[in-house]
């Protein structure tokens, strides 16, 4: 299966594009993405729990996307790091959708008591400091800020 997957760096930001024309496709095109991602966060000194955070985010927004984003499905996105900071924006034409909006994550004696899935952006909220959504041009635009040691 050709994996319509573009991924480039402009003026020091990572910036990757993915086509979702079939159900299936996400987790296909996610192993590449998160190669190609992770050495750009490496390369610019991201430590390991925010490189985590910013693929796990990556995941589950294509992955919602796929699942909950309707036909034709498209997205993208880019990264910038800064020297104790990152963002992570991500774009996708799929339903109008809030992704900023994720609930705190349970506490753990209440995790026992729900039923399994549906925390990733819980997860999300909790790793990432200020979070930013606007619709516009037919697209959800999700803008995500996390702060980490610098060297």
């Amino acid at each position: 299966m050709t994996i319509p997957l573009a991924v480039w760096m402009e003026g020091g930001v990572f910036h990757f594009s993915l086509e979702l024309l079939v159900s299936g496709m996400a987790p296909v095109a996610l192993e590449p993405l998160h190669l190609h991602m992770d050495v750009f966060l490496r390369k610019g000194g991201v430590p390991d729990d925010a490189r985590h955070a910013v693929l796990m985010a990556a995941e589950e927004l294509i992955t919602n996307t796929e699942k909950y984003g309707g036909e034709r499905r498209s997205c993208g996105g880019s990264v910038s790091v800064g020297r104790s900071e990152l963002v992570f924006e991500y774009f996708d034409n799929g339903i109008p959708f809030d992704p900023t909006k994720g609930d705190p994550f349970p506490e753990p004696d209440d995790l026992l008591d729900r039923p399994a899935g549906g925390l990733g952006l819980s997860l999300m909220a909790s790793c990432f400091g200020k979070r930013e959504y606007r619709r516009g041009d037919g697209r959800n635009r999700s803008r995500w800020h996390l702060v980490f040691a610098g060297e």
